[in-house]
């Protein structure tokens, strides 16, 4: 009876383990692209600039 019973605390701790680095290891990464299709002398340009590089100030 206790070797079955320590079987079954090793089988759910494994499955524990298991199940807590699985879930750990998968977090999808997602990519920002910043663009626009003015000139540079236009005024939204340099916003644009401005927000490409606050995006990627506050971004990991």
């Amino acid at each position: 009876m206790k070797k079955r019973l320590r079987l079954q605390l090793l089988a759910t701790a494994g499955a524990l383990a298991l199940g807590l680095l699985g879930s750990a290891t998968v977090q999808a990464q997602q990519k920002l692209k910043w663009a626009h299709v003015y000139e540079t002398s236009e005024p939204y340009h340099t916003e644009s600039v401005w927000a490409a590089d606050e995006i990627k100030k506050r971004s990991i």
